[in-house]
């Protein structure tokens, strides 16, 4: 029996997937056909999307804490940019509460 550990040579460095930041496991997927791209971004321990990047807008959602308590309030913060050349009618509704938001962005 050959007990020899084996060893393997890489080219490049080890590096993880994905970027660690105030305890959440970001991945970002990234997809392009041409002059188009769409960029997709979940978070691990949530497994949900966070973020999205299309040529017309970019929308990302944030939260301060990731050991939130289930049935606990916290807030939740939406960034949304209009990356094209005319308004964009956004509306958000959250899930469990009565809160929502309607309106316009600007180019």
């Amino acid at each position: 029996m050959n007990t020899t550990p084996l060893t393997l040579l890489c080219a490049r460095p080890w590096r993880p997937d994905g970027r660690r930041e105030c305890g959440f496991d970001f991945f970002d997927y990234t997809w392009k056909k041409g002059d188009v791209s769409l960029r997709a971004e979940f978070e691990k321990s949530g497994r949900g999307l966070t973020a999205l990047e299309t040529p017309d807008y970019e929308i990302s959602t944030e939260v301060d804490d990731h050991d939130l308590v289930f049935g606990s309030s916290y807030k939740v913060r939406y960034r949304i940019k209009n990356t094209s050349a005319s308004e964009l009618a956004v509306e958000i509704k959250a899930h469990y509460t009565r809160v929502s938001y309607r309106g316009t962005i600007a180019p």
